[in-house]
């Protein structure tokens, strides 16, 4: 058959199990450290690309390492690796749950990659199950794994400034982008955690019409102080994308089959068969820049406006109406991405019966905003003297 009828056609897809069976694929203890780098890079890239609308089979498992990291053996990389891809567990969950996406875009299917632990608590009427505690612990574990490997990179930095360098670096430069790629990492995956803890916090199986008002303000509560902590990890990956684009120059071309544009030919299901462009670096850093620059703005918005004043004595939180249209209106300019969306639509309408943070009903507020409305004196006097004409 001709090649051009036939898209199978032509060089052959090997898996990652042939590969290895085939000792065809380049291990990473044979990658230098500016190709680790281009690695990091090229699999943030994407992740970008998977988030803006693209199939998981023709982003992140082009990236034959991401599909099983336990082979990668290099501790930074391994660490980033599982990062990215409990990261990306968490925000699909995310967009799960807020059921707004259509098909271009965000592509749910997994082809059968793990994406790692997302903590979704069990039912109330269930007990916190083995699967649900070794849920967290392998949340834990991925976050102690980038702790240990930023506190390493740190320490050969430090030993290469005071010209005592370890030999675990290559150079200055190089740690330096080794470690703020980890940052970026380990804050993101923070982000997207919390965020998700929030989601979850106010799902629909954990507020009921039953609860009290003491209960419901315990869960305003936790959903602020995940935003809070989530506001925090934004600064400090915002403050590591300057450092990430500025050493990309550092980079070395990777080995042939590391990446594999047409391994989803070879996965389980459906999946498309073309290979599609993936995201450069620079726009990848743009569209995270952004992102992270929009879920700080509705972190703030949730827990630093002027109805959160009074959070530890007042045992209810009153929301303004004209700052939450405000607060859409000015969301709608941006032409946000669907991550965006999705928790802005959890926090203030999808959940527990249209319910702001799953608990001050939306008519509630309306009506407490019709009341509170002030007329001004001259329209009065305007209406008064036309009612007299």
């Amino acid at each position: 058959m001709d090649p051009k009828m036939d898209s199978g056609m032509g060089e052959p897809v090997y898996t990652l199990d042939e590969q290895l069976e085939m000792n065809s694929l380049p291990l990473d203890s044979s990658l230098s450290q500016s190709q680790i780098l281009t690695l990091m890079d090229q699999l943030l890239n994407c992740e970008v690309t998977w988030y803006s609308g693209y199939s998981l089979a023709q982003t992140i498992l082009t990236c034959l390492y991401a599909h099983r990291p336990s082979i990668v053996t290099t501790p930074w990389l391994q660490s980033y690796i599982k990062g990215v891809l409990e990261t990306c567990g968490f925000i699909r969950d995310i967009i799960l749950r807020a059921r707004i996406f259509e098909e271009e875009d965000f592509q749910t299917p997994l082809f059968g990659l793990d994406l790692g632990p997302v903590s979704i608590p069990p039912s109330k009427k269930k007990k916190p199950s083995d699967k649900d505690e070794s849920t967290k612990d392998d949340t834990k574990a991925t976050s102690a794994l980038l702790i240990e490997a930023e506190e390493f990179l740190m320490k050969s930095i430090k030993h290469f400034k005071d010209g005592a360098p370890d030999g675990s670096i290559e150079s200055l430069e190089i740690g330096e982008a080794l470690l703020a790629r980890i940052k970026f990492c380990r804050s993101f995956l923070l982000v997207a955690t919390n965020a998700c803890r929030a989601a979850v916090t106010i799902a629909p199986s954990q507020v009921t019409a039953a609860d009290t008002s003491k209960k419901k303000f315990d869960l305003r509560k936790k959903v602020i102080a995940a935003l809070q902590t989530c506001n925090k990890a934004i600064k400090i990956g915002i403050s590591q994308i300057p450092l990430i684009s500025a050493s990309s120059g550092l980079n070395s071309p990777l080995p042939d089959g590391i990446f594999q544009p047409k391994v989803g030919r070879r996965l389980q299901g459906h999946t498309p068969t073309r290979v599609i462009p993936i995201m450069s670096t620079e726009n990848s850093l743009e569209f995270l820049g952004k992102l992270l620059n929009n879920l700080s703005e509705i972190s703030n918005f949730v827990t630093f406006s002027e109805f959160t004043e009074n959070f530890e004595e007042e045992p209810e939180l009153h929301f303004s109406l004209p700052n939450i249209l405000h607060f859409f209106s000015q969301m709608s300019s941006k032409n946000p991405d669907i991550i965006y969306r999705s928790l802005s639509m959890i926090l203030f309408t999808s959940t527990a019966g249209k319910k702001i943070m799953g608990t001050i009903p939306i008519s509630k507020i309306v009506k407490e905003s019709m009341i509170n409305f002030e007329i001004p004196k001259k329209q009065i006097q305007r209406c008064h003297c036309c009612c007299f004409c």
